[in-house]
């Protein structure tokens, strides 16, 4: 991408802007074109999944060093397994009374995100009421992007996109020259707008459709029938 970048900026043999310099503006980049693909569907391209052992009466769990943003987090209980629903400040209070009364059940327990900030130096998952059993927790989450710093790093722009990022690096070097940059930003914005309007279609199979995230179509979680979306 560095050689691709000064191509299309003409400094090829140049050093006016250095190799140290442009890998930074290149990661920059990246990273600009990693939040673009998950602003339209993230989940598509970059979600992994990663399981966290619960204990009993313990509130607090670590996230992956990676983690950036969430995607779903569900309860194991053996062979079963429920959606878990986050908390908000205001319910805090009710649940620590729960917590405190005792006789609560799993189906009670939310989750909330916390940190990293201020004295918190880790992202972690609080649970409220704290667990009462041994269960597993199911995380699907988002990395945050990984900086290139070794010549065989890669980055994968999906669909030849980091093309983006190759123009985006060579604007940045024209820029500083107080070159013009004009036809580099035009080509540019003609590839962000096709990567705005074909990234978030990435499954063509059937058109998105109404889901039920509250979970109150049902009395119990064993009356969903997977059939019932044919009839959406």
């Amino acid at each position: 991408m560095r050689d691709r970048a000064r191509q299309l900026a003409d400094m090829v043999g140049s050093t006016f802007v250095s190799e140290a310099e442009l890998k930074e503006i290149i990661n920059e980049a990246c990273q600009d074109l990693y939040d673009i693909l998950i602003l339209h569907r993230g989940l598509a391209y970059y979600s992994v999944q990663t399981d966290i052992a619960v204990s009993s009466s313990t509130g607090s769990y670590g996230l992956p060093s990676d983690f950036y943003r969430l995607t779903s987090v569900r309860i194991k209980d053996g062979n079963n397994f429920w959606p878990l629903r986050a908390f908000e400040e205001v319910e805090v209070p009710a649940l620590e009374q729960a917590e405190a009364s005792g006789g609560y059940s799993l189906f009670q327990t939310r989750y909330s995100i916390r940190g990293p900030g201020g004295l918190v130096a880790s992202t972690n998952i609080i649970l409220l009421p704290k667990p009462t059993g041994s269960w597993t927790l199911k995380i699907g989450y988002i990395p945050a992007f990984q900086r290139l710093t070794l010549d065989s790093d890669t980055f994968d722009g999906i669909n030849g996109w980091e093309k983006w990022v190759e123009l985006t690096a060579a604007i940045e070097m024209l820029n500083k020259e107080e070159s013009d940059s004009s036809a580099l930003l035009g080509e540019r914005n003609r590839i962000e707008a096709r990567i705005r309007t074909l990234a978030p279609g990435r499954d063509e199979h059937r058109p998105p459709r109404i889901a039920d995230t509250r979970g109150d179509w049902a009395d119990t979680w064993y009356a969903w029938d997977s059939r019932r979306d044919w009839d959406l």
